[in-house]
């Protein structure tokens, strides 16, 4: 990049603008509240498209310092999907690399995440509904638990739409999974008028899980599923590229990409009881919202609230 002044000062009131408005989004502000909140201290706790201070602070100079600096070859590997033969690639690739910098050596942090204690942020904001997100834990992404947290977070949103959705009519779009970066972590989140049946009816659901576990038909059914969703979704070139370099930063190994499907399969239904029985334990809650309907105690006391009655009108 030339790091022109007047398209340096567009594209960095562009960025403002964008950061503006994702910041006005509901979604996009529980999730900063929460990823601030949990990650406290850690590089989690940053928003990758940064803050408004610090964008406003931004320079050419500085911009570019960081750039040299962070374009090097111990930060950067290629991923190469085409038809085009070996040594031919291996002469440009050397070309190419040639102009590169080695640089400082480069190791990337992948670590466990267990929440402690279970904890409750509430924020008053006026929106239409309560925000709410609760964190807990993952297996690091290279480890052999990780897969059998795959399937449990597939399974866990399944049972967290009937539950919350379904039998309950407590959100229309209750949602359940686990994140895919360096230091994994496993979320719930709704939106809701009733918050203390919500974390009643999701803790009441959590244990349910412990107690009986994943049935293993729904177990074999979330392998199929996931491997023909993998493949459906790495089809086009441009697609395989991104799944081979995602699983040499997440997993430190881009062959495992091409063996998904042998190592799923590996997977016994005890394997992800044990998983999700290990990490599923304790809950850092945020909440946006209207903090008078929510009672702090039920979402954070170490017994499971009863889930209240359904009131009949005769």
């Amino acid at each position: 990049p030339k790091f022109d002044a007047k398209e340096f000062d567009r594209i960095k009131a562009e960025a403002l603008t964008q950061l503006r408005q994702q910041e006005s989004n509901p979604d996009f502000a529980l999730q900063k509240m929460a990823m601030e909140t949990v990650f406290k201290g850690m590089d989690y706790a940053k928003m990758p498209n940064g803050t408004a201070d610090a964008i406003a602070k931004l320079t050419p100079a500085s911009t570019k310092a960081y750039y040299d600096q962070t374009l090097t070859r111990s930060r950067i590997f290629f991923v190469v999907v085409g038809d085009i033969a070996k040594e031919a690639l291996q002469q440009k690739m050397t070309a190419l690399i040639q102009k590169i910098p080695q640089g400082k050596p480069f190791a990337l942090k992948r670590e466990t995440f267990v929440p402690k204690e279970n904890t409750f942020l509430p924020q008053e904001k006026e929106v239409a509904t309560n925000y709410i997100m609760g964190i807990s834990g993952a297996p690091a992404a290279n480890s052999k638990e990780y897969y059998p947290a795959l399937l449990a977070s597939r399974m866990f949103y399944n049972k967290a739409f009937l539950e919350v959705r379904t039998n309950n009519g407590l959100s229309y779009a209750p949602s359940a999974g686990i994140s895919t970066g360096l230091t994994p972590y496993s979320m719930l989140y709704v939106t809701t008028k009733d918050p203390d049946k919500y974390v009643a009816v999701a803790r009441n659901m959590v244990d349910k899980i412990k107690k009986e576990g994943f049935p293993e038909d729904d177990v074999q059914n979330t392998k199929n599923t996931f491997t023909t969703n993998f493949y459906a979704t790495n089809e086009t070139n441009g697609a395989l590229a991104n799944m081979v370099g995602n699983f040499e930063v997440l997993q430190g190994d881009w062959k495992k990409a091409f063996t998904l499907k042998e190592d799923l399969q590996a997977v016994k239904p005890a394997d992800v009881n044990q998983v999700f029985n290990k990490y599923i334990v304790k809950f850092n809650w945020v909440y946006q919202g209207d903090p008078k309907m929510a009672t702090q105690t039920l979402f954070t006391q170490p017994q499971t609230p009863p889930v209240p009655e359904v009131k009949k009108a005769f």
